[in-house]
């Protein structure tokens, strides 16, 4: 034992102090929560509620008709993450909100579209229900018929539509119907309008018509006009074919003046030639018959003056046969012109259709055009069968290969120091094929389909008539019922093909 301990409490202290402390800790406890609470609060506050609420407002006014600008949550650091479920339900609306802006601007630009067409178009657009009672009418349609855009009549009703009772049989078959024509009378005018409808259905129940109205008064009026036209139009078909059977009479006249125009201007320098090449013998048979004339005097005087001996008599007779050998050679030289003139001129005249040997012919037609020929100087060379014959038109075939040579005379040979004719001709089958052929300066090719025309010629002004080469086309191919074939390079000369058939048959006009 070491001491004593004196103990002394007070309870009601012990309690007091006890409360004290409770009420201090609970107060402190009490405290701490609520800040801990109103912190919690605030922080959800900022991060959910708030922009909950900025989320819910943005969407109670937007209006598609006046967007606003895309939402923007606030992000403050600390309380919240960078991005989580609420902006992405930020984004979302705005997603959906510029979705719906887009599709209410498309909506509003067809709308307008519509409207415009409608405005501007002349068809009427309507619909119904399905009693028949008009729900939609375009402006040009509610103007025409003069319908308040908020009533909403029976199609039947309509006072202009009263009367159109195939329109009401279509719509009373509840059925699509097309181009069901009638006539209204509006403000005194009557129009033609042509009704086009869909029937619409909906679960099998037929809820009404779309349909739209075509003016066709303007097609009526033509159909009428029409119609009126081809009342007049055989009389007036009967005087045009007058008009024009006699245009044709004078252009088949004036062809044809003008084809023996040509004709007779290619006797006529036959005829030239003709005379300058008889000349020639005629001149020399004047001249040798003088000579003749004088020998024959010299030997009457020698003998009757009896001082002709032998070797003056032989020779006065060398002299004699040699002047007879001439006269007769240049005597029968001027014959054979003339007989080939006179053969040539009349066939070209006449076209009779008559046998005749093909060489023979273009030999008589070579000798009267060597007048020509000669001034170039060119010899055509003839190359053919003696024995072909032809039983046809031999004036038409002079009068083609006698343009031929005179057209390659006059344009072919300006600068060619070598010039080249050829006529080559052959039977084949029932067919003459005659090939004209020379050197010359050659056609262009885009001049192949000119050179037949009537007046075409490159020699304008200088004696040209432009009608050669067509008489040559019209007479292969109408005269002679032929074909013609015509091949040409520049400065390669000409290659003219004829076939023509052997015996002609003569048409009957």
């Amino acid at each position: 034992m070491i001491g004593q301990i004196y103990i002394e409490s007070d309870t009601q202290l012990i309690y007091d102090t006890l409360l004290r402390q409770f009420i201090v800790t609970l107060t402190l406890n009490a405290a701490k929560t609520l800040l801990v609470c109103y912190l919690i609060l605030m922080v959800f506050h900022e991060s959910i509620n708030r922009r909950i609420f900025s989320i819910a407002n943005y969407l109670r006014d937007y209006s598609p008709k006046q967007p606003s600008n895309p939402l923007i949550l606030v992000h403050k650091a600390w309380i919240m993450e960078k991005y989580d479920e609420l902006n992405l339900l930020a984004d979302e609306a705005n997603k959906i909100t510029r979705d719906v802006t887009q599709l209410y601007t498309n909506i509003k630009f067809e709308q307008e579209r519509l409207s415009d067409f409608t405005h501007v178009s002349s068809d009427w657009l309507w619909e119904t229900d399905a009693n028949g009672r008009l729900t939609y009418c375009s402006e040009s349609m509610l103007q025409a018929l003069n319908i308040n855009e908020f009533d909403k009549p029976l199609i039947f009703d309509v006072p202009q539509f009263k009367t159109l009772f195939s329109l009401h049989e279509a719509i009373r078959s509840t059925t699509d119907f097309t181009k069901c024509e009638e006539s209204i009378i509006i403000n005194g005018l009557t129009y033609y309008v042509l009704f086009h409808a869909l029937a619409k259905f909906r679960h099998g129940d037929f809820i009404g018509y779309r349909g739209t109205s075509i003016n066709i008064t303007p097609l009526k009026s033509t159909l009428f006009e029409l119609e009126q036209l081809n009342v007049t139009l055989e009389k007036t078909v009967a005087v045009r074919t007058l008009h024009l059977k006699q245009s044709m009479e004078k252009l088949q006249a004036t062809q044809t003046q003008l084809i023996e125009s040509e004709k007779l201007a290619a006797l006529g320098a036959l005829v030239a030639g003709v005379a300058h090449e008889v000349n020639t013998p005629l001149g020399i048979a004047i001249t040798t018959a003088s000579y003749v004339q004088d020998l024959t005097a010299e030997l009457n005087a020698a003998f009757s003056n009896k001082t002709l001996n032998s070797a003056d008599f032989k020779a006065l007779v060398n002299q004699l046969e040699d002047g007879n050998t001439l006269l007769d050679k240049n005597l029968n030289r001027a014959a054979k012109l003339v007989n080939d003139f006179k053969q040539t001129s009349v066939d070209q005249v006449s076209e009779a259709c008559t046998p005749f040997y093909v060489k023979q012919v273009l030999d008589a037609l070579m000798t009267t055009l060597s007048s020509e020929t000669k001034q170039v100087p060119v010899t055509p060379i003839i190359d053919g069968d003696d024995s072909i014959m032809m039983d046809s038109l031999p004036g038409v075939i002079t009068q083609i290969v006698s343009n031929l040579v005179m057209n390659s005379i006059h344009h072919a040979f300006e600068d060619n120091d070598d010039p080249k004719i050829s006529i080559h001709f052959f039977q084949n089958e029932n067919n003459i094929v005659l090939e004209y052929r020379d050197n010359g300066s050659g056609v262009h090719h885009s001049l192949h389909k000119k050179i037949f025309e009537p007046f075409f010629t490159s020699r304008r002004g200088k004696g040209g008539s432009g009608l050669g080469l067509n008489l040559v086309f019209n007479l292969v191919k109408q005269k002679l019922c032929g074909q013609l074939h015509f091949e040409s390079q520049p400065d390669q000369g000409i290659t003219l093909t004829m076939i023509i058939p052997k015996n002609h048959q003569m048409k009957v006009e």
